[in-house]
């Protein structure tokens, strides 16, 4: 707008220029020959000539008034006489600005070195100069605004051609993202855009075939553990089953052989005459009755006839009494909490295997001075904890336990996964181990696992 104003007052200021060179020609003849007559028709023509000039003064070298448009009058505030101001000393056109009553008049005053005219004054209208700033403004003002509006329109075109593709391909990620594989989305046109919503549909494809694909494996694999949860199940009542026939045979079969020769040993003992016979005879008896206590205590261990007719606590206080009584350098506590009549047949004989395999293995492998053995009933679970202060050990050394079939630990395991339970050993080298253990107790019965009978 500064720029558009400042040409405006360049070509304001040409046009007095100009107007006033052409008068000096024009006058210049009137003025010799002292024709004010003709000086005024020239200077009133050439005011109805133009709308932009407001006044005409023509003065002689002395300054007094030789023509001009005032008719009436000279107007107040307007100087008869003016001089030339000490910006345009030296230039032949002067310019001064007043202010009036129909806003302001830029005066150009031209003094020709001819001696014939002193100076010739024209005063042009700013207004209009004004006028046509405010015009070229609106017509700015409106072009603006019909470029935004067709840029807006563009815009927004353009937005939603762009746009309207991106939205189908969001829509259908949501759906991928839900697990809808089977979407497609119609491509739009044949830019970057709709190669890229080909190539979204190529890759829904791929991922339709291979949810099928995976639908199609994952459901071999739940069959293939289902199978496999089925064969353990049978594998551990085929191995209790062993257990008790083994138990029983030792028991009715071995125990009473064992019984019947250590009757007859005394029979025999009675019939001897010497001592030596006798004391002999007597190491014999000691021998074979230390045999049957051994073949009793591995028949209750087998298959523990105290499980059933008395319940869990009463055998697990028992096993624990046998292995002090037999490993006199590890000091076992046992702590329990809840009712354990109410506790299914089957998950009884499977807390007791555990807190079984978990000791001996203790026993066994962890060079313990003290262990701990903790179970507690709650209303949906059993938790079991088997604690010592052994050796401990660490992944490497699990992994080389593993490879010796040192498989105790993994034996537990797996009765605790085929319940749907949780198993958690801590360990670290020389600082013990922590085993804990949880076993829902809801839908034991139809896991089928083991059995008493």
């Amino acid at each position: 707008m500064y720029t558009t104003k400042v040409m405006l007052r360049q070509e304001l200021d040409q046009y007095g220029k100009d107007t006033i060179l052409a008068l000096n020609i024009a006058i210049n003849n009137d003025v010799l020959l002292d024709n004010k007559f003709a000086i005024y028709e020239q200077l009133v023509d050439t005011l109805h000539q133009n709308e932009q000039i407001k006044y005409i003064i023509v003065t002689s070298p002395e300054g007094k008034i030789i023509s001009s448009t005032f008719v009436k009058g000279f107007p107040v505030g307007l100087p008869v006489y003016r001089e030339k101001s000490q910006e345009y000393e030296n230039e032949l056109f002067d310019i001064v600005v007043y202010d009036s009553n129909e806003g302001n008049i830029r005066e150009y005053m031209y003094t020709p070195n001819n001696n014939i005219i002193g100076s010739i004054r024209v005063g042009l209208k700013e207004s209009i100069m004004l006028e046509i700033m405010k015009e070229k403004f609106i017509q700015i003002i409106l072009t603006i605004f019909i470029i935004c509006v067709v840029s807006s329109i563009l815009a927004t075109y353009y937005a939603w051609h762009f746009l309207q593709p991106i939205e189908i391909l969001s829509k259908a990620v949501k759906e991928i993202s839900k697990g809808n594989y089977d979407i497609s989305v119609d491509r739009i046109g044949n830019d970057e855009l709709g190669y890229l919503m080909q190539i979204f549909n190529n890759m829904a494809r791929r991922l339709s075939k291979k949810e099928r694909e995976n639908t199609y494996l994952l459901s071999e694999l739940r069959k293939k553990e289902e199978h496999n949860s089925l064969l353990m199940a049978q594998l551990f009542r085929a191995q209790e089953d062993e257990r008790q026939r083994i138990s029983q045979e030792l028991h009715d079969g071995t125990s009473q052989t064992m019984v019947s020769i250590l009757t007859y040993l005394r029979i025999l003992h009675d019939k001897l005459t010497t001592k030596e016979q006798k004391d002999f005879l007597a190491g014999i008896r000691e021998l074979i009755s230390q045999t049957l206590d051994s073949i009793r205590a591995l028949a209750v261990n087998l298959h523990p006839p105290l499980l059933k007719d008395l319940g869990l606590i009463v055998a697990i206080e028992k096993f624990l009494d046998m292995v002090q009584q037999t490993s006199t350098d590890i000091k076992i506590k046992f702590e329990y909490q809840g009712d354990f009549s109410k506790l299914p047949d089957m998950l009884a004989l499977v807390c007791y295997r555990i807190i079984q395999e978990g000791i001996t293995n203790i026993v066994k492998h962890a060079n313990a001075r003290r262990a701990k053995v903790k179970i507690f009933y709650e209303e949906t679970k059993i938790r079991m904890e088997i604690i010592d202060n052994g050796i401990g050990f660490n992944e490497e050394t699990a992994q080389r336990a593993k490879l010796n079939q040192h498989l105790g630990l993994r034996s537990m395991q797996k009765r605790i996964e085929l319940l749907q339970g949780k198993f958690e050993i801590i360990s670290k080298l020389n600082k013990g181990t922590i085993i804990k253990i949880t076993i829902p107790i809801e839908n034991i019965s139809s896991k089928g696992v083991v059995d008493y009978e």
